[in-house]
């Protein structure tokens, strides 16, 4: 995630995307905002984790996070593409890698280290281990047979790994489509819906199966396409993408108050199926909001933002440390280590970020892309 667990805008408007100027009319930018949305994905996930509570926040935190992942790439890929005329793809991944790969390698390296000195199956650690540092988590069961999910305090990098795959393959097939025609949007819009529709059949195609595969990148690749459609449609000036605006705030509350209230009514595999793509179009309208012209005070809270920010980082730590917790003050109640789990993971969070994250974010201005 630029910083960390999903349906298809019309296609005519899609279409109607050949017709509007190809030169950018918004530049994103830096919105706070959109650390407003960073900040409510990964509180969904660490408040699941801690505490238990948005029941199934997990997925629909990761749900946000893939949906404004695909939206921001996108973005300043078209961008890149109508400034410079192309994509360098070397500086792509390296700024990629300066954002991701220091905090995931330290995390990754520290959390083994640990665990194996504490006793934990030092087999398991080390393959796990390898397996996220080569960002191919989500299919530790399908490398290591017989070893079941990742090692404990690792299994949450599985959604760095789909991100991480999406980021390999993405910038490749949009540079691939812009230049093989001045009119490139149909066909990379074209390509995105495929991709959404792909992605809905196949997920519900293996749970009619019974083979459930939740964590593997093609079973969650609506959700990363339904942020690139935005950011395309945005980019290309739009015009639903304004009236979407408009009408989003009030569908965002009546949509989370759907979701909210089905929680209860089917288990966590139903509602991967059912539901999930419902949660990434909650997450575009979120987006939408954040983009809007009126965008939410909560959107821009101080606090928010400030989470938002260094969210990347404590995605990656809040877990050990729960475990680590739990582990150490087995004599407390729930909400208790809960608690003391969450100030210790924001307080290195924001450290980290501080004093670590901050100089690789520095370095990635040599990678610019103008």
């Amino acid at each position: 995630m630029e910083q960390q667990k999903e349906h298809a805008l019309p296609a005519g408007d899609a279409a109607a995307m050949d017709t509007v100027p190809t030169v950018v009319t918004r530049k994103l930018g830096y919105k706070p905002q959109l650390d407003g949305v960073r900040g409510i994905a990964v509180l969904s996930v660490v408040g699941y984790h801690l505490f238990g509570f948005p029941r199934h926040g997990g997925l629909y935190g990761v749900g946000f996070f893939f949906v404004l992942s695909g939206f921001l790439i996108t973005t300043l890929l078209l961008e890149e593409c109508e400034s410079s005329g192309t994509i360098s793809i070397r500086k792509f991944y390296m700024r990629r890698a300066l954002r991701l790969l220091p905090v995931a390698y330290v995390g990754t390296v520290v959390i083994t280290a640990v665990s194996i000195l504490s006793g934990g199956d030092q087999g398991h650690y080390l393959r796990s281990a390898i397996s996220v540092l080569l960002y191919i988590g989500n299919y530790f069961t399908l490398v290591f047979r017989g070893y079941g999910d990742l090692a404990p305090g690792l299994g949450h990098f599985w959604t760095l790994a789909v991100e991480e795959q999406f980021y390999l393959v993405w910038p490749v097939a949009l540079l691939a489509i812009y230049q093989r025609s001045s009119h490139y949007q149909r066909p990379l819009v074209g390509l995105t819906i495929g991709g959404i529709v792909a992605g809905v059949l196949l997920r519900a195609v293996l749970i009619a199966s019974g083979k459930t595969v939740w964590a593997f990148t093609p079973t969650h690749i609506d959700a990363l396409l339904l942020g690139a459609l935005l950011a395309q449609m945005r980019f290309g000036g739009s015009r639903l993408v304004a009236h979407l605006a408009r009408l989003s705030g009030t569908g965002l509350l009546l949509g989370i108050s759907a979701v909210v209230g089905l929680s209860n009514r089917f288990d966590l595999e139903a509602q991967f199926g059912m539901r999930y793509t419902m949660v990434a179009v909650l997450g575009v309208a979120l987006l939408l909001v954040a983009d809007g012209d009126r965008v939410p005070t909560v959107l821009t809270f101080g606090p928010l933002v400030r989470v938002g920010r260094f969210s990347y980082g404590l995605y990656v730590i809040h877990w050990p440390v729960w475990l680590a917790a739990s582990h150490i003050l087995p004599t407390l109640g729930y909400w208790t280590r809960g608690v003391i789990a969450l100030v210790v993971s924001l307080m290195l969070s924001e450290l980290s970020f501080r004093w670590f994250e901050l100089y690789f974010l520095q370095l990635k201005r040599r990678f610019s892309a103008v």
